[in-house]
This record gives C-alpha cells, structure tokens and sequence, in this order.
C-alpha cells in the first residue's frame, strides 16, 4: 500500500489540472489588477456577428473594479464591463453537452462604477446558441437604476409552448441582493425533458442557500424542446457604462443528484477542517454512459484523483495516509490523460467517467448490468505543515 501511494504521489505532482465537463476557478489565466484579456485564454472567445468588448481576468489584489475578495479564496476572477453605445461585454465558450440533468454554477459579484443614473441589464450567463438551442439566461437586473445599490437574480425562460418569458424566481431570497457583495447561482436544467429543474442562490459569507423550483419553465422550445447547446457565454454592461459582473469558480457538469449508497462516512478531516465527500452524478444505467464522479469538502489546490472497484474494504492509514481507505480487493486507479484533478479555489473536482473503459490492475474493462462497484478519490493533503493525503468517503453503485 506504501508503493501504491508513493506512485500516487509521483503522478499527480507531474500531473496538469484537468476539466470535466467544465469547471474552473480562473486561477491558471494570465490576469493583472488592470485586466487581461481573457479572449485567447482557456478556449474563450467573442463570439461572431456581434459588437463587444472583451471580458478581463484579474488578481483580487488592486483590481480595477474595487471587487471584494471572494469568501471561498483564491486570487483571480473574470470581469465584464461594458462600455455603452451599443457594445457589451462578452465571453463565449464551446461545450459538448450531454443528457439528463445538468448544472451550470458559478460565484457571481455584481458591482456599478459608472456615473448614475445607470440602465439595465447588469450582465448575464447563458446556454448557447440563445436562440437556436436548448438555452435560457440567468439574467442580473437592477432594482433601482438610480441608485444601483442592489440587484435582481432573474431568468429568461420559456412556458410549455415554447413563448420566452423574462421574470423573477418566486422567491424573494433571489431579489434585492448588494453590490459589493459574492453569491453563488445554480441552475439544474434537463436536457431530455427540457425543464428547468431547480434553481439555488447561496450567499457566500453567510452560508444560507436558497432554493426554488420553478413550475412549468422551460429551456427554449418549451415542452417540444430545440436542438443540443454548443457552449456558454458570459455578458456584461448595459446601456450606460459602469455596469459590471465578475465571476469566479464556474463548474458545467451532470448534476450532482444521488446515486447509489455513500459508505465509510464521514472520511478524516483534512486540512480544510472538513471530511470530504464523494459523490455519483448522471444515470446508473451502464448503457446510457453518462456518469460522473464529483469530490468536495477538499483542500484548496489539491492535486487527486478517483479509485474504483467492486470490493469494499478498509485499511487505516494506508502508506501514511491520515485517511482510510474504503475498497478492498483489485483497486483500479483513473490516472489516465486528463484524469488527474487538482480541486482548486472551490475545493472540489469532478470527473465524467467512460463506463467502457474502467481501470483495473489487469487493464481496462466495460461496466455491465447488474455489476456492482464501489468508488473513492485519494488526494494530497497536509498536516500540521508535513506533506501527506486523504481519502474522501465512499460510495457504492448497483448499475442497472
């Protein structure tokens, strides 16, 4: 078990960070306090056909548009401020999609620096192509353009028959939110059924979530549906100069709806005071081949990556180890091209894995019907300032 961690280690210190569907917390960009074009970096581009500015990464520290430092840490985000007269702010990105629940999640901070009164709308983050797939925008509005002292979480969205509606979450947690001021914006959305599923709003200093789910909201096309989304756009600034919408830590995966049993919980607390968590996202249905795994609750900047097999076990401390680890018997490890995974300013990663291509000592092999397999993520860790890794909990999937 000592050489198991040992080879571990060697892998991920060499490893790069890797996505999953798509997540990041900015922090590999090249940023300034000024600005830095983000166009060029990271696949990000302004999108054709339109009149735009480009969104900007930036260091917390002397930033230019005076944005609070995130609760969550980390030492960079991205900035939309468009400058009126026609021209916005924009960022788009390309994005293969799969089926099923998805969620887009990002922290958001909405600020104005221009000269009042301002004007609508603050900025926005969007399934794309809008129109023309199975889209909608979540949509930062003004409550009061002469004052921009607090803003709106609201949505475009479609009824049943596909009309594009632009309301307010029937919620009041979701309007009257300060400037100056980190949240976290979630939205679950059903590519198979076209729904809107659920949509969540958490204030980042003081950990209340609020959740909603909308009745009978669409994506485009209402209930008959469109064709598939190709990306996601960011958008900032409205008819007067100075509205400005910052970003950090955005993730686009399957969402993170329960399968199977979790097991050998809670894990031993790491470095970031919590035990972290292990979660199975997407259909248990091996066929369908839609299936992620997700790691929270971990060290900030942590290099890791997912263990399997279909054996529970436990050992104590494995090669040093302050965690346990939960599986027994052939243990297959997801250190392949692109699986290695660094948890970043979110503490989190998440990896969509290919059920016909599952590790084990002896090579790769397909997950069938009625096969059960257990799944675990090792990670780096420290304590009391040594170098050492955890384990996350467990969690067992019976696959259908």
């Amino acid at each position: 078990m000592r050489s198991f961690l040992l080879h571990a280690t060697l892998l991920v210190s060499a490893a790069a960070v890797a996505d999953a569907q798509y997540s990041s917390d900015f922090e590999a960009l090249t940023a300034s306090g000024a600005g830095t074009l983000l166009t060029g970096q990271d696949g990000y581009y302004i999108p054709a056909g339109t009149t735009s500015v480009d969104f900007t990464a930036h260091s917390y520290a002397g930033n230019a548009y005076a944005v609070a430092a995130n609760p969550t840490g980390g030492a960079q985000f991205i900035a939309g401020n468009g400058p009126a007269g026609g021209a916005f702010a924009r960022a788009q990105r390309d994005l293969t999609y799969g089926t099923g629940v998805w969620t887009i999640a990002y922290d958001v901070h909405a600020s104005f620096v221009g000269t009042l009164p301002t004007a609508d709308n603050i900025g926005s983050v969007s399934i794309q192509p809008f129109p023309g797939s199975q889209s909608f925008i979540a949509l930062a509005q003004w409550v009061d353009i002469n004052t921009a002292t607090n803003w709106n979480a609201n949505y475009i969205w479609f009824d049943i028959g596909g009309a594009q509606l632009t309301e307010s979450v029937a919620d009041p947690a979701f309007q009257n939110l300060s400037v100056g001021h980190w949240y976290r914006w979630e939205t679950d959305f059903d590519l198979t059924t076209n729904l809107i599923v659920e949509v969540r709003l958490k204030d980042l200093t003081t950990g209340t979530t609020a959740t909603n789910q909308p009745v009978a909201r669409y994506l485009e096309g209402g209930a008959a549906g469109s064709g598939p989304p190709t990306g996601f756009r960011f958008f900032g600034g409205g008819g007067v100069a100075g509205n400005v919408l910052a970003f950090d830590n955005i993730r686009i995966g399957p969402a993170l709806t329960t399968i199977g049993a979790r097991y050998c919980s809670p894990a031993v607390t790491n470095s970031s005071g919590q035990p972290a968590s292990i979660a199975a996202a997407g259909s248990d249905v091996a066929a369908t081949n839609s299936f992620s795994l997700v790691a929270t609750e971990l060290p900030n900047n942590s290099f890791g990556f997912f263990l399997t097999s279909q054996t529970q076990g436990f050992v104590a401390n494995p090669g040093g180890s302050q965690g346990n680890l939960c599986l027994g018997g052939s243990i297959g490890r997801y250190v392949g091209a692109g699986q290695i995974q660094n948890s970043g300013a979110a503490g989190a990663f998440q990896l969509a894995l290919n059920l016909t291509q599952t590790p084990t000592p002896n090579g790769l092999v397909a997950i069938t019907q009625g096969q059960t397999w257990n799944f675990q993520s090792w990670f780096r860790d420290t304590s009391m300032g040594a170098a050492t890794s955890n384990f996350t909990d467990a969690v067992r999937v019976l696959f259908q």
